[in-house]
């Protein structure tokens, strides 16, 4: 048995309604990331290191179960670090060493930078089903 396709649902070039939704799709990131370069956009917060973390804690990390990190782990000043095994990390497990000391001291001029910052608007109540734009509200 053989299927033939109609031409029917086919534009006059020959480009079916699937492929250009295809290609739209595609273009989207590039799309995407045009309008924000081209925004007023406030510059990004920097995490330092920081950014190199799946989870960053101060204390420690408690974890029950099978549990997958995908990334590092860092913990400072605190040493505490239980569960794993059973769960797994894929990454780096950085406790109270140099590595996770600068990360918490990224992490608290980041948040210190974000803090620091002018509100640009307001937002109040449910923010279900709002867009909002990049900047900083308060």
């Amino acid at each position: 048995m053989r299927a033939t396709l109609s031409r029917g649902w086919c534009n006059p070039r020959g480009f079916s309604s699937l492929a250009l939704g295809i290609v739209v799709i595609a273009a989207m990131p590039a799309l995407i990331a045009t309008q924000f370069e081209l925004s007023d956009s406030p510059s990004l917060v920097s995490l330092g290191t920081a950014g190199n973390y799946a989870i960053l804690a101060g204390t420690a990390v408690t974890n029950s179960g099978l549990t997958q990190i995908t990334g590092n782990l860092g913990v400072s000043p605190g040493t505490v670090l239980t569960g794993f095994p059973p769960g797994t990390i894929s990454g780096s497990q950085d406790v109270a060493n140099a590595a996770a000391q600068q990360a918490q001291s990224d992490l608290t001029a980041a948040f210190s930078d974000a803090a620091g910052r002018t509100p640009t608007a307001s937002v109040t109540g449910d923010i279900g089903g709002q867009t909002l734009t990049p900047g900083v509200t308060g």
